[in-house]
């Protein structure tokens, strides 16, 4: 029974008889935290971009045809 406690109190309470180790996940998450953070805002501002950037490419492209047959309106209106 003495060797089945043990086990026990290890999986049942982690935190407490590994004070020392949790320090080494505690670095490193707020690392894994700053990384997706980092990760998820350079995502977040090239989909912003790309999508920015289709958007005044598509609508560029019925300014531009626009603009070709009158340019009054592409000018007067959407500018």
């Amino acid at each position: 029974s003495g060797v089945r406690e043990v086990p026990a109190r290890r999986t049942a309470t982690p935190a407490a008889q590994r004070p020392k180790v949790m320090p080494k996940p505690k670095l490193t998450t707020p690392r894994d935290w700053e990384r997706t953070i980092v990760i998820a805002v350079v995502g977040l501002v090239l989909a912003t971009a790309v999508g920015l950037g289709i958007w005044i490419v598509n609508a560029q492209q019925p300014n531009s045809l626009k603009a070709d047959t009158v340019p009054r309106d592409s000018a007067s209106t959407q500018n």
